[in-house]
């Protein structure tokens, strides 16, 4: 777990920037807020200045969905480039081998003292000479 939560806040303070990244859709607005702006009051009543508005909305929809498909798009691959990078995987194959190895490293202890005590037991049985010098 210790090492999870660091890698999560990582993430997740990567993902909060990539969101967060600027974009041109405010340039988009303020060109054409100066360009709504600059037509007279009295000339929007005219029905020619109304369709010629009402294709710079449909051009200003239209670039404004542009560039929300293209980030949505960044997004998606840089959710697919996180999602691959296979640390969860990692991090779990890397935990079992470390337990995998403690576990070795018990039964080759318990296995010597088994051994150890066979060894004794036996010589105890056995009565095994001493050595004489």
């Amino acid at each position: 777990v210790n090492a999870v939560m660091p890698y999560i806040s990582h993430v997740q303070d990567h993902v909060r920037a990539f969101i967060a990244r600027p974009d041109s859709k405010q340039s988009f607005l303020s060109d054409f807020q100066k360009y709504y702006n600059l037509i007279d009051d009295d000339m929007r009543e005219d029905p020619e200045v109304k369709a010629e508005i009402h294709c710079a909305i449909s051009k200003f929809r239209n670039e404004l969905f542009e560039i929300c498909d293209t980030r949505l798009k960044e997004c998606q691959t840089e959710l697919q480039r996180i999602v691959q990078e296979h640390w969860l995987t990692n991090l779990l194959t890397e935990l079992v081998n470390v337990y995998s190895a403690a576990m070795q490293l018990e039964i080759d202890r318990c296995c010597d003292s088994l051994q150890f005590l066979i060894d004794y037991y036996s010589g105890v049985i056995t009565k095994m000479p001493c050595r004489e010098p």
